[in-house]
């Protein structure tokens, strides 16, 4: 055979065949990935509309927050009543006797609490304690709201909110609190 030669017909059209076979192939392949890129598009929308339709009855369950003060000026705030009004509480036990009052708590419910050993710098004694709460997630909101802003050497550290495993779709609080207390030295 010579490259010279033309090729019989039925090579020729064996040829054409295989391009022909193949081309297609190629254009299934292509329409193939779109339509796979097309059904993940609409899984991924489906996706974000359920996602936007919670967040929705989410922020319409959720209590208005009104603005809340800089750490800076709260602060200050309690340090102006620990000047005004004395130390009304020296103790861990005085302070929650009122944090747990069922005044204050207004439906939330303490499950738990546990603390740490004081540490001791200088002329301030600091007192780690948790407490665990469970209730609505307006109720929990609220009490977290009042032990912010309560007037006592004393701050919410950290917050860790959960979903109860109750029916009535509460919420589980964990909230790390510190309590500091001023060493009086003794008169002399």
């Amino acid at each position: 055979m010579e490259w010279n030669d033309t090729p019989p017909q039925r090579e020729g059209i064996l040829f054409l065949a295989v391009l022909t076979t193949l081309f297609l192939f190629l254009i299934q392949f292509h329409f193939s990935l779109k339509s796979g890129s097309q059904a993940t598009r609409r899984a991924r929308l489906e996706a974000l509309i359920i996602e936007r339709d919670a967040l929705a009855k989410f922020l319409k369950n959720t209590p208005r927050i009104p603005k809340v003060r800089p750490a800076d000026s709260l602060e200050e705030s309690k340090l102006k009543a620990f000047k005004e009004q004395g130390a009304p509480y020296q103790d861990l036990p005085s302070l929650l006797s009122h944090l747990t009052t069922p005044a204050f708590l207004k439906g939330t419910r303490l499950e738990g609490f546990s603390f740490q050993p004081e540490k001791i710098d200088q002329k301030i004694v600091q007192t780690d304690f948790i407490l665990q709460a469970s209730g609505t997630f307006g109720g929990v909101v609220q009490y977290l709201r009042q032990l912010e802003t309560f007037p006592a050497l004393f701050q919410v550290a950290d917050i860790i909110l959960s979903r109860s495993e109750e029916r009535g779709g509460g919420i589980k609080g964990e909230i790390s609190c510190r309590f500091y207390r001023i060493i009086k030295e003794p008169p002399g």
